[in-house]
């Protein structure tokens, strides 16, 4: 295992498309600070206390890219033969599996420590920062690490389990893709006003402004559903960690992503140990 995890390390900084991932992920927290103090200067919008937001928003993106690499990395290895040539020199499947999803992992963390560096080198000098500021970060970042391996995990189980580069990179983004519209719907319905504002017409013709109550509106066991899922899929959590909703049980957050992670590498080895590598 170690020799493995050696030689993945070696190959991961060499490898081009971990630094091309970097690179979009650190773009999209440049193009967030940049809108965010647009916004600021030309609509006089508060931003004092956004930075926590900012800091965390690139697990909304973070899956597309994850899912790339990880498709690519990992399908390196079917392509040119280094999977069946570390079976030949006595490699178990378990260990090679393990140190791909582990090497995929810290990959996943070096872009979100990076993204989290270069967001904070240009956001603090623009909205400042607060000692407060610290527990909302420090929980968020321990609980999306375990985001990032629970998607990982979800894209090293269908990369090593199928050989074919270009279908798994189609069913990688396509999932993330949909994944992440039911994340964003499931928040939407979540963050739903009860009561909005409607113009009634009197009698008199005079227009007055009434509450109205949302019949779209989740309460009880049906907003409990929608609430689970969102914490529930890996996709959808990016939306309470990094989309500024917020949460007021970051645990069971992470106990969710440990489930995802135990599951998806479960599935994964299993399914590798009776795969046929031709």
């Amino acid at each position: 295992m170690r020799r493995l995890l050696r030689a993945n390390f070696a190959r991961l900084w060499k490898d081009r498309v971990l630094w091309i991932t970097t690179a979009v992920v650190c773009l999209f927290g440049v193009i967030v600070c940049i809108s965010q103090y647009n916004a600021m200067i030309n609509y006089d919008v508060d931003m004092s206390g956004e930075f926590p937001r900012i800091f965390l928003n690139s697990y909304l993106m973070l899956p597309m890219a994850l899912a790339a690499f990880t498709n690519l990395f990992l399908g390196t290895e079917y392509s040119d033969g280094t999977i069946r040539n570390k079976l030949v020199t006595g490699c178990t499947r378990n260990d090679i599996y393990l140190s791909g999803y582990a090497t995929c992992a810290a990959a996943g963390i070096f872009m979100q420590a990076c993204y989290s560096l270069v967001v904070s080198v240009i956001a603090i000098p623009m909205f400042g920062f607060k000692a407060e500021f610290l527990k909302i970060m420090g929980i968020g970042s321990c609980v999306g690490a375990l985001l990032i391996c629970s998607e990982v995990a979800m894209y090293t189980c269908v990369s090593m389990l199928c050989q074919n580069k270009a279908a798994v990179a189609v069913l990688c983004q396509v999932g993330t893709f949909a994944l992440l519209m039911l994340g964003s719907y499931l928040a939407n319905m979540l963050t739903m006003p009860e009561f909005y504002d409607a113009a009634k017409k009197m009698a008199d013709g005079t227009i007055v402004m009434e509450q109205v109550r949302n019949e779209r509106y989740l309460t009880g066991s049906a907003r409990q559903w929608y609430q689970f899922w969102l914490d529930f899929i890996p996709q959808g959590q990016g939306y309470t960690i990094g989309g500024g909703m917020g949460t007021d049980h970051p645990a069971l957050l992470g106990v969710y992503s440990l489930i995802v992670i135990a599951g998806a590498n479960l599935a994964g080895l299993l399914g590798f140990r009776r795969k046929d590598l031709k």
